[in-house]
């Protein structure tokens, strides 16, 4: 009985911690209506103003500025003029300021500004009926597989030796960060370079037999390169140069020479990351 209660104390002690464990990240990000919505004024602490249900347009944005212990959310909506819209547009822009912010005047200075009206959320609604804004422009970080490369043939500093053309399967794994562009939400673009560990082969022949049998070296590489990528579906062209070290990599053919990489799969690159969020 004594191990029973106890273990009815430690589920009661540990509900509150799971019960307030949430994501977030989702104070980072901004949010767009699907539908319209009917939604309660609030205070900023998520207490309710009676009386003030307000009708919310499609398409209108928010970010969430507290998530509440039942699970919904206090939210404040973004609303502005840019330039390049229409009047009709900006009259609809300046109907909304109007009803999601609040005219004030500092009593010390008596100049005028404004206070952020807030509104209740419900967890339902959020799920249902909003989606996060696409961020167009952003960095990515990530990890870049490259299986095949291709090395080109050439001339040598030795007349009678010739470099040639070979498809390695030197597989590159690394960290790549770069530059997306993401005119949907379907597909991207994206311009990534980085740094990566390989294994290269190596044999006498392309190493002025510095080594006595075939065998593979890890070496260090750079890539620079174009991703694009629809839905979970990727395709890639890369290009770089590998660096081998010691008296091997000073002897090697392919010193300081490009190589030519594809890459194509289901999601071989994750990226994330925000920075330019406008539309």
């Amino acid at each position: 009985m004594k191990y029973k209660l106890l273990l009815i104390a430690l589920l009661f002690s540990c509900k509150p911690a799971f019960s307030q464990t949430v994501d977030k990240s989702i104070y980072d990000n901004v949010y767009t209506f699907l539908t319209s919505e009917t939604l309660l004024r609030c205070n900023g602490k998520g207490v309710d103003i009676a009386g003030s249900d307000t009708d919310i347009p499609t398409g209108i944005e928010f970010r969430v500025t507290k998530i509440l212990d039942d699970g919904n959310f206090v939210i404040r909506f973004l609303i502005w003029n840019p330039d390049g819209v229409d009047d009709a547009e900006k009259n609809r822009r300046k109907n909304l300021n109007t009803t999601f912010v609040s005219s004030t005047t500092d009593q010390t200075t008596g100049k005028a500004g404004t206070i952020d009206r807030y509104f209740k959320l419900p967890l339902k609604v959020f799920v249902n009926s909003c989606d996060k804004r696409l961020n167009r422009h952003s960095f990515t970080l990530g990890a870049l597989v490259l299986p095949i490369k291709l090395r080109f043939g050439g001339e040598t500093s030795d007349p009678n030796h010739h470099r040639d053309f070979t498809f390695a399967n030197d597989v590159s794994i690394g960290l790549s960060i770069g530059y997306k562009y993401s005119p949907s939400k379907k597909y991207s673009h994206n311009l990534l370079t980085g740094i990566a560990l390989t294994s290269i082969g190596v044999t006498p022949g392309n190493t002025k037999s510095t080594v006595t049998s075939e065998t593979n070296l890890a070496a260090f590489t750079w890539h620079l390169g174009y991703l694009f990528q629809i839905d979970n579906f990727q395709i890639g062209a890369f290009t770089g140069i590998d660096y081998l070290g010691g008296n091997v990599g000073r002897n090697w053919d392919y010193k300081s020479k490009p190589w030519f990489g594809i890459g194509l799969g289901y999601s071989i690159f994750k990226s994330k990351s925000t920075s330019d969020t406008q539309p």
